[in-house]
């Protein structure tokens, strides 16, 4: 089954939109919500890669809807190379709001 990728209804070119409408929707969210909704789906994508051999993951080209590359490469996306961004992201808004309360 071919997942809703980058969300249901939206399209690659579309992402900042669909970013957008995430802000939306999570923006008064406190920092504790967001924290248990960050765990929650990390559990879930590790379900997935717990429930795929390393042949399912890094395989090129093993499910039709990846393309030319890995279900590992989506994982990843998904999960590592996201978290990093928005542990900069984090970081930077800490260094503002620092400057302002100084």
């Amino acid at each position: 089954m071919k997942p809703a990728i980058p969300a249901q209804g939206y399209t690659w070119k579309e992402t900042p939109a669909l970013n957008r409408s995430i802000w939306r929707t999570y923006k008064n969210d406190r920092h504790e919500v967001a924290r248990i909704l960050l765990e929650e789906s990390h559990r879930e994508v590790m379900k997935i890669i717990e429930n795929h051999s390393e042949e399912d993951l890094f395989t090129k080209k093993k499910y039709k809807w990846t393309g030319t590359t890995s279900l590992a490469a989506y994982l990843i996306s998904a999960t590592s190379s996201h978290y990093v961004w928005a542990l900069k992201l984090i970081k930077k808004c800490h260094r503002e709001l620092s400057v302002l309360t100084i």
